[in-house]
């Protein structure tokens, strides 16, 4: 969370906005907080889960409303 934050920090905040949740490695918290992200936040990129089996939960949405998300821990 805070290299996130600090890399968060270089970029023009005026045009970037940075929401944090925690799907607490859960597939059911993971897809509600993605689809609460996408439906009411509006957003179109998402840092994925670090857990493999919640960011695979993630991937059908993402794709199915074209949001790009990037997990770099998952494999």
């Amino acid at each position: 969370e805070t290299g996130i934050k600090l890399a968060f920090s270089e970029l023009d905040s005026t045009k970037y906005k940075l929401l944090l949740i925690d799907s607490k490695a859960e597939n059911k918290t993971a897809v509600s907080a993605l689809q609460k992200l996408i439906s009411i936040d509006k957003v179109n990129y998402v840092i994925g889960d670090v857990s493999s089996s919640t960011t695979l939960s993630m991937v059908s949405i993402t794709d199915k409303n074209s949001v790009f998300m990037l997990s770099p821990g998952a494999s």
